[in-house]
């Protein structure tokens, strides 16, 4: 994919740093919005079969409900769309040179981003009635599924193209994507995809008053919240000892203490809200928010660490050879 090689000239300092910047506010809220469309979606198909099977529309209103948090129109362009061109964009442009399959890789995720969005969204039509009884569909629900696999795999040529910019791995598309540390990252994605809709299902509920399935969404959003929460910091702990020695630093390391800082905050943010069902705290999607960036951050910084180590091994190679 040749086209997407060099649309940006890099003629100094300051267009590098345009790229980089560029990269980590695309890829921020590319996954955060990743991780919402994932969570939210499994979480609606699998309260949607619940419902079905008890013929209880209670559950199918809190299906509806969740399967509406990132449909609309505005959210979808500037938080879906955008950071998803945006991140093909700049990735490829810093990248292309150093992992040669990246213009490729990047292209292909975003078309199944698109291919699995419109899945998703055509899914959502669905919940025209208020009535589980009067749904006997059953091709939205199986597109649905298509499209959660779709969005996952995108997600993951994401994940395990970030972590090969670390090491600048030049093997092929199969390779990098089922190396250890990108399989690490996606679990964490995943379990981040759960925390976060989780996060976003009690701040919802915390500034609206409708709805008859509110006492069982935030049992089920504070409970499954708290769950992830303890589940996070293990595979980031497992994500850090799993990172190459040539790309750490110091600045990598206070990084990542800031990243296990939120995920305790995230999890006490969940405790608290499971003990006190009047709790009104809608903070906490921001912590995941600041999360996700960090988590992006860390990458960045083992990348570009792991950079010049290597080219300050070049060049004493080339002084002294």
């Amino acid at each position: 994919m040749n086209i997407l090689k060099n649309l940006y000239s890099i003629n100094s300092t300051s267009d590098l740093l345009v790229l980089k910047f560029g990269l980590f506010i695309s890829l921020t809220f590319a996954f955060v919005f990743l991780a919402l469309l994932l969570g939210s979606t499994i979480f609606s198909l699998v309260h949607f079969s619940k419902a079905k099977t008890n013929n209880d529309n209670t559950i199918f209103a809190f299906s509806k409900f969740v399967s509406g948090l990132v449909t609309k129109m505005w959210f979808r362009f500037l938080l879906g769309f955008l950071p998803m061109l945006g991140s093909v964009f700049f990735f490829t442009q810093l990248y292309a040179e150093k992992i040669p399959s990246a213009p490729s890789a990047m292209l292909i995720a975003f078309i199944l981003f698109l291919l699995g969005l419109c899945s998703i969204l055509i899914y959502k039509n669905l919940y025209k009635t208020e009535n589980v009884n009067e749904i006997t569909n059953t091709f939205l629900p199986t597109l649905a599924w298509l499209g959660i696999g779709l969005i996952s795999v995108s997600s993951f040529i994401l994940v395990a193209y970030l972590q090969a910019s670390i090491l600048g791995n030049k093997e092929g598309f199969f390779a990098i994507l089922f190396s250890p540390s990108a399989i690490l990252y996606f679990f964490l994605f995943v379990s981040l995809s759960f925390g976060l809709t989780s996060g976003v299902i009690i701040a919802v509920l915390n500034r609206t008053n409708e709805g008859i399935y509110k006492s069982y969404a935030r049992y089920f959003s504070t409970y499954s919240g708290l769950i992830f929460s303890f589940l996070h910091p293990l595979l980031f702990v497992l994500i850090v000892l799993s990172t190459p020695v040539n790309s750490l630093s110091f600045l990598y390391f206070g990084i990542s203490a800031l990243v296990l800082l939120l995920m305790l905050l995230t999890a006490i943010q969940f405790y608290y809200s499971y003990k006190n069902s009047k709790a009104k705290t809608t903070s906490i999607v921001f912590l995941f928010v600041l999360l996700i960036s960090f988590l992006v951050y860390s990458t960045n910084i083992s990348s570009e660490v792991a950079s010049k180590k290597e080219m300050l091994q070049k060049h004493r190679v080339e002084l002294f050879s």
